[in-house]
């Protein structure tokens, strides 16, 4: 049998490991997602960074302010991580999504890959407004960090 179309594959599987998604490590940061959802206090669209404890207690406190009781703080360890949260804004129906993606260096910065999605034409959908957001925990950085919207 001949087995030298396995080759390519297995090679490739090998290398893969060093790199993260189509990047190498160099080239992008971990991430790690503490909440993702479709209601938050925090209505406008955008990028909102906590590098710190007591700017993280308060970006939690708007985020939790629709909710009875409040969730609790969830931990961060600010001496190696920081919190980013992405917001889409209101929309006007359930069914919209947002999830940030990937974190790549660009300019001597950090973007943000945020992926935004809408329901499907036709569908049936809640009549309630929504903000969808995700909140991600990410190393400690003073770089520039941005986030960059992508609709599908």
């Amino acid at each position: 049998m001949n087995w030298s179309y396995l080759a390519l594959p297995l090679a490739a599987a090998l290398v893969a490991p060093g790199c993260c998604s189509t990047r190498c490590a160099d080239d992008s940061m971990e991430l790690h997602s503490i909440e993702r959802g479709s209601q938050t206090g925090i209505e406008t669209r955008g990028l909102r960074i906590a590098r710190d404890a007591e700017a993280w207690r308060a970006l939690w406190a708007e985020h939790t302010s629709i909710r009875m009781p409040p969730p609790e703080l969830p931990a961060i360890d600010f001496d190696r991580h920081m919190v980013a949260f992405v917001g889409a804004g209101p929309k006007p129906t359930a069914g919209y999504g947002l999830r940030v993606r990937a974190a790549v260096r660009e300019d001597g910065g950090w973007v943000l890959e945020v992926e935004e999605t809408q329901p499907q034409e036709g569908q049936l959908q809640a009549m309630v407004v929504t903000q969808p957001y995700e909140f991600v925990r990410l190393p400690q950085s003073n770089a520039k960090l941005t986030a960059q919207f992508a609709d599908l």
